[in-house]
């Protein structure tokens, strides 16, 4: 194989695997949002305490 070509590949293969880590980030930052807001909702309201009746 051609250096050149060689090069090329290996440019290939960093591009993917940049791909596919900017693909992976996105994944784990909007799975951490969505344990967020389901933390968020466990929490409870900042209005009243929880010892108070309603």
């Amino acid at each position: 194989m051609s250096p050149q070509r060689t090069d090329d590949l290996d440019e290939a293969t960093q591009a993917a695997h940049s791909q596919a880590n900017l693909e992976t980030i996105a994944w784990l930052r909007a799975a951490l949002a969505a344990e967020d807001e389901v933390t968020r909702q466990d929490e409870p309201s900042p209005e009243r305490s929880p010892d108070e009746p309603s």
